[in-house]
């Protein structure tokens, strides 16, 4: 297992178990730190929502997969400054620990994204 990866400026040291954020240590529970962990091992590709919870928990219970919604939800506000990164949820997938200045966004993001209609302004 890597101990430590860097990307960009998110930083991740499972030795010491330490999130960072340009810099600045960033307070997660070991479950959170875990899931962001698991997600940046596998940055811009969707993980499958049974391997979390089978990484995390062991199981792939009901019970286990709302603590993931739930976990998941929580942790996308912990990192809320780590842009360019965000937590993407791939519908009937899993999530993927996406850059979204990486210039071309993986094919499953913009397959998820949301559909603006052409032709109409702002006030429409």
């Amino acid at each position: 297992m890597v101990e430590r990866i860097v990307l960009g400026n998110l930083e991740l040291d499972h030795d010491r178990f330490e999130a960072r954020i340009d810099g600045e240590l960033v307070d997660l529970t070991y479950i959170q730190f875990e899931l962001l962990y698991h997600l940046a091992s596998h940055a811009n590709r969707v993980v499958d929502r049974q391997q979390l919870l089978e990484a995390i928990w062991g199981s792939a219970s009901e019970d286990a997969a709302r603590k993931l919604r739930i976990h998941v939800s929580r942790l996308r506000k912990r990192i809320a400054e780590s842009r360019p990164w965000l937590i993407k949820t791939v519908t009937k997938r899993g999530y993927a620990l996406v850059n979204t200045e990486a210039g071309i966004l993986p094919a499953f993001v913009l397959a998820h994204a949301p559909v603006r209609p052409t032709g109409l302004s702002e006030g429409a």
